[in-house]
């Protein structure tokens, strides 16, 4: 039985099974299946959830154990130490006894390698080692020590974790030496060794792997039972447990037991607990592997209580399925039956439901089915002829685009399906209304071709191309309407009696008639008609497609020809070249006897001829020059429009516009003018003519109208290329007269600079020694008067240096002195000439510079300047307030920043682009309450552009302003 069940579900799951069984299956196991799978994965995270608990309970009471036992370990340590110190002040300071009493304590206490004692003053008296002996020599000042420090003013001190030479961990412990207990003579320190740790770390072991270690305050590793780690002096501050107590190293572990990667680099459950009072942490892991083991092991088994609960859901599922879908297999079979062509056969089934209820409904559409048989092989066996002849008439025209052979080919196919004696073929010609005979099948001799054409509205071929609606006689020999509506009766008089008029239509719209004629009376059926509709309508598609194709022949060689003269023109920009290469390619192309261009003068009162082709030297002679506002050429530029002339020899509108008739008198026949235009503005003419008479389509016009447009753009793009031409020659002369000037001007600008400096410095200098007193005493006005003289010298010759060197910049002599120095020198300084611009104490300066600067490399002297710049401005534009100065290192971009700001007037937004312009100074600099020309700014501006950085400004009136600017640390 389980083996007949297992092979049904099989079965259901096979590829060619299918319907109601294989989806109640499908669906049922995909239900149960997601109820146990959701089953099992909750049990599995609340599993887990409750082991990670009980796991980060059990390491936390280790941790903090293990921490207690250390914390009171190093207490004794302390405590043996101050027992220690109680017995050493019995003694001199250094002497014998103490001596004796340091080598008992480290006789006593391996964890202690030196014992030093301190007087008052931090100087070592005694040191005693188990690993080396000090002479008096060696004894050293301790009073700048932190172990010195804390314990003379009577504190308890533990150092943090150092190693030796042998990378062991030790601590530096210190006592007071008291006297009395307000009297402290001196220190005691001793050296602890805490490798004994490592065997207190390394006995400790929780759940099934679990095993701890120590860290000090800076992430080193001090105890482990593996002591290779601790002597690598291993720093395991990357990892999480130890992250969370750097963090906050007198805090508990805020989430014990948390899965991270350990320090073997294994996933592990990692807990830590600070040890109180010395900055450590014992930090405790345990494998995630070890401790969730047991998870591993249920989810195997739930995984197999999972199969063990789909398989039996599935044979459920099977049995259940076999009940429901019986009955409607029986139903399946006998629709197979039925398709199979037994229409006899019924289904018998009694489940008293809906099945039920289906199959007796089942078996009355089989009756009908049965019954109606016969009916339909007939209408499938018509239904199949028709769409045979309406394949071989599509069949037929679709082996041509010629409209004559498609026609015949059609009409040929027509009659010979449809069992026509004759028929005929009428087109319509939509310029004159007309409908014209273009194919005739089964009329003897002239018959078929008299009355070949028909007026829209006229007969009744007029009228079916007027209504769009076919008109069917199916005895015309006593249909009353043949009478009325036959222009004339020629089918009557070839002796037909039936005849069938059709329009042919494509999307509506109306193309031709079609004509079918009997020799005997003939009903017209529904389907026939609708057949011989279909008919039609499939030779309107082949007219449709024969005539597109004929547009798309026509339209691919109009604008071959259009592409062609259009690569002509752009061949040259020389003007007669490309006048002389169009006329060349139009009588080509285009089939003209001669063609010639004018181009208007530059005056715009004459065509010239500038290109022909087909025309004697004395044609050429008699039209070589035109006057604009005479004859066609006048017209043609006046109203822009063409002029086509199809007969000049006849012609009463040429022979009106045109005087001279000089192409009429050479025996022209043909003559088109057409403007030749650029933008919309006429520039000439093109004229075509033929000595035989020749008519163009509106599409053939249009193309020349094109043609006559490339031409005209050909000809605008020679004036262009001229007129640029001549003016960059012109632009070429006056630039190396602006280039000659400025150097002149630069030259003036350097000169004089140089010259003014000289006697200035000659002022500044006298006047700083009379100042001095060098030339005798001088009263306080007159040395009030000297330092308005040194003041306003040593402004001029800023302003002076400033056109010197915007003069040197412009001129391409200024040069970088590139040079590798460190900040804090720039600083310095700046500091100093800042503290000779505050010398009042007028402003408050703040610096925030931060340490550690990398050094640059660059031009230290202009950033000097560039500060000092920034700065004067500073000061002269805050009346009160401070300013600050900072500077900082922008991180991962290799540049340095420095920033000015102060609590100054301001400036408005629309002059910050405008302040680094020469010469610029804003508004109130004006009032004359500020001094400078405005060549400040744009100093810093070049400078920072020569060393490849860059500046800006942020400012609000009345609220002062910040210039930030930055640059490379080392200039490329």
């Amino acid at each position: 039985m389980k083996k007949l069940e297992l092979g049904k579900i099989t079965q259901l799951f096979s590829r060619r099974s299918g319907g109601i069984r294989r989806r109640l299956l499908i669906w049922g196991l995909t239900l149960l299946g997601i109820a146990l799978i959701v089953n099992t994965l909750a049990g599995s995270m609340y599993t887990r959830r409750l082991i990670k608990r009980e796991a980060a309970e059990l390491q936390t009471e280790v941790a903090s154990r293990v921490a207690r036992e250390i914390e009171d370990f190093i207490r004794r340590k302390a405590e043996r130490l101050l027992d220690f110190s109680a017995s050493a002040t019995l003694y001199e300071l250094g002497g014998k006894e103490q001596r004796l009493l340091a080598l008992l304590l480290l006789k006593n206490d391996r964890a202690f390698t030196d014992v030093s004692v301190l007087d008052g003053k931090g100087l070592e008296v005694l040191k005693v080692s188990e690993r080396r002996v000090y002479l008096p020599g060696e004894l050293a000042d301790q009073s700048d020590s932190a172990k010195f420090k804390s314990a003379i003013k009577g504190e308890h001190y533990i150092s943090p974790v150092y190693t030796s030479d042998k990378a062991e961990p030790y601590v530096t412990i210190s006592v007071p030496l008291r006297v009395t207990p307000q009297e402290v003579v001196g220190v005691v320190s001793v050296e602890a060794n805490l490798k004994i740790l490592w065997e207190v770390i390394g006995e400790i072991g929780f759940g099934r792997a679990g095993y701890a270690y120590l860290v000090d305050g800076r992430g080193n590793l001090i105890a482990h039972r593996d002591p290779s780690l601790v002597l690598k002096r291993t720093n395991l501050s990357h990892l999480h447990a130890v992250q969370e107590f750097l963090s906050n190293p007198t805090s508990p572990d805020p989430t014990p037991a948390y899965e991270s990667q350990g320090i073997t680099g294994e996933p592990v459950l990692a807990t830590f607990a600070p040890v109180g009072g010395l900055g450590w942490a014992v930090v405790l892991e345990e494998p995630v592997a070890a401790a969730l083991s047991e998870l591993k092991r249920m989810e195997r088994y739930a995984l197999l209580l999972l199969g063990i609960g789909v398989l039996i859901g599935a044979l459920i599922i099977v049995w259940v399925s076999n009940r429901i879908t019986r009955p409607i297999s029986e139903l399946h079979r006998g629709a197979e039956v039925i398709g199979h062509g037994n229409l006899h056969h019924r289904v018998e089934i009694k489940t008293g439901d809906e099945i039920e209820q289906l199959a007796r409904e089942f078996n009355k559409m089989a009756g009908e089915l049965q019954a109606s048989h016969v009916t339909l092989e007939q209408k499938v066996e018509q239904r199949t002829s028709e769409l045979s002849a309406l394949y071989d008439v599509t069949v037929s025209v679709s082996e041509s685009l010629d409209i004559n052979s498609v026609l015949s080919a059609a009409l040929r196919k027509v009659l010979e399906v449809l069992r026509f004696d004759a028929g005929r073929v009428h087109l319509l010609d939509p310029e004159r209304k007309e409908l014209l005979l273009k194919a005739s099948q089964g009329f003897a001799g002239e018959a078929g071709m008299q009355l070949s054409v028909y007026r829209i509205g006229e007969g009744i071929n007029g009228k079916v191309a007027e209504s769009g609606e076919a008109l069917l006689f199916e005895d015309i020999e006593t249909d009353p309407r043949y009478e009325q509506i036959a222009y004339s009766g020629l089918a009557k008089q070839a002796g037909y009696r039936a005849l069938a008029s059709l329009p042919i239509k494509v999307k509506g719209k109306v193309l031709g008639t079609m004509d079918l004629m009997n020799l005997v009376p003939r009903s017209f059926l529904p389907s026939e008609v609708q057949l011989i509709s279909s008919v039609a309508n499939e030779i309107g598609v082949a007219i449709e497609n024969s005539r597109l194709y004929e547009e798309a022949v026509k339209k691919s060689q109009q604008l071959s020809a259009l592409h062609t003269i259009a690569a002509t023109v752009n061949q040259s920009l020389e003007l007669d070249v490309i006048l002389r290469e169009s006329v060349d390619k139009v009588c080509e192309i285009l089939a003209f006897d001669a063609a010639w261009i004018y181009v208007a003068d530059p005056s715009g009162q004459e065509l010239h001829l500038r290109a022909h082709k087909g025309l004697s030297d004395e044609f050429v002679r008699a039209i070589y020059r035109r006057g604009i506002g005479t004859g066609s050429m006048g017209r043609v530029i006046e109203s822009g429009e063409p002029l086509v002339y199809e007969d000049i020899q006849t012609d009463p509108a040429y022979l009106q516009v045109t005087a001279g008739r000089r192409a009429q008198s050479f025996g022209f026949r043909t003559l088109y003018n057409f403007p030749v235009k650029s933008r919309a503005r006429i520039v000439g003419v093109l004229n075509l003519a033929n000595y035989f008479r020749r008519r163009f389509s509106p599409e053939e016009l249009e193309l020349i109208g094109s043609i006559a447009n490339e031409i005209g753009v050909g000809v605008e793009n020679a004036n262009l290329f001229y007129q640029t031409k001549q003016k960059s020659l012109e632009l070429e002369k006056t630039n190396i007269e602006l280039i000659t000037a400025n150097q002149a001007k630069a030259d003036f600008l350097a000169a004089m600079s140089h010259e003014l400096r000289t006697p200035l410095n000659v002022i500044i200098g006298n006047a700083d020694l009379m100042r001095d007193g060098m030339f005798g005493d001088i009263g306080a006005k007159q040395r009030s008067a000297l330092e308005k003289i040194l003041y306003y010298s040593e402004t001029l010759l800023k302003l002076i240096n400033d056109v010197l060197t915007v003069t040197k910049v412009e001129a391409g002599k200024a040069s970088l002195n590139v040079s590798t120095f460190h900040v804090d020198e720039i600083i310095a300084h700046t500091r100093g000439y800042v503290e000779q611009l505050n010398r009042n104490g007028r402003l408050k300066v703040l610096w925030e510079v931060e340490p550690d600067l990398p050094p640059m490399t660059t031009d230290a002297l202009k950033i000097e300047e560039i500060l000092q710049n920034l700065i004067g401005n500073a000061f002269k534009f805050t009346p009160q307030g401070s300013i600050e100065v900072r500077v900082r290192d922008l991180k991962g971009k290799n540049r340095i920043e420095f920033s000015v700001a102060d609590t100054g007037i301001g400036i408005a937004f629309k002059d910050r682009d405008k302040i680094f312009e020469q010469f610029h100074q804003l508004e109130e600099a004006h009032t004359g309450s500020y001094g400078g020309v405005g060549l400040g700014l744009n100093i810093v501006k070049r400078y920072l552009e020569m060393m490849e950085g860059h500046i800006k400004v942020e400012s609000q009136p009345g609220k002062g302003s910040t210039f930030t600017f930055e640059l490379p640390y080392s200039i490329q």
